[in-house]
């Protein structure tokens, strides 16, 4: 009968095989590493890609009592994937039945965030749609408004240069005849007015008149 010890670096060198780039020892006593869980193994790099850190530290009598195995997470992935994750791992520690378990605990995260993936790409997809959307929207209004416009030609600039200066002419009319008929306005109320000489007569008429009455 194996040791605890055999049963465990015969684990951890299968998760080595398997993982490669993605397994990273960190202790030997306790054994610990880190298995680095990607949702797409095929397009995901370390550097990108949503992923899923899953540090396992095997216990003295592992695998008769379950292993501590912890998550991390990053961008884009929340505190709600976080929790779930979590979720996964104390389900398969109490589910625990004498058995290794650190490879199918690794799988049900990777499903996990192919779910989270998909839908994640999915949202992206509906943001990249509605601001293409949007763009077109905008694109259509301004073709509308340009084509709206009349086309400037030799013809349509003549027409509105003839109707522009009849329209200046007509102005400059109305302005000089206001002025001419203020102009005579002002001579009539002049003429209106006696001079100095009448002026002088009308007073003197008018004092001899008082004189004769006395």
């Amino acid at each position: 009968m194996e040791s605890s010890t055999e049963m465990q670096n015969e684990e951890m060198e299968s998760l080595q095989s398997i993982y490669m780039d993605e397994f990273v020892l960190l202790n030997e006593s306790p054994l610990t590493y880190e298995l680095i869980v990607l949702a797409d193994t095929e397009d995901s790099t370390l550097e990108d890609g949503i992923k899923a850190r899953l540090r396992v530290e095997y216990t003295e009598k592992y695998p008769e009592e379950a292993p501590l195995i912890s998550a991390y997470i990053g961008h884009p992935l929340s505190k709600t994937d976080l929790n779930n994750i979590e979720g996964i791992i104390e389900k398969a520690r109490a589910e625990f039945s004498g058995m290794a378990i650190v490879f199918d605990v690794g799988e049900s995260v990777r499903e996990y965030l192919q779910e989270r993936k998909a839908k994640l790409t999915k949202e992206e997809q509906k943001i990249k749609d509605d601001v293409k959307q949007e763009k077109s929207y905008k694109i259509i209004k301004l073709d509308k408004e340009i084509t709206s416009f009349t086309p400037v030609t030799v013809d349509t600039y003549t027409i509105w240069r003839e109707k522009f200066d009849k329209e200046k002419i007509e102005e400059q009319k109305t302005k000089l005849g206001a002025a001419e008929r203020k102009q005579a306005s002002l001579a009539e109320e002049a003429a209106k007015r006696p001079t100095g000489r009448e002026y002088f007569e009308i007073k003197k008429q008018q004092m001899q008149q008082k004189e004769g009455q006395n």
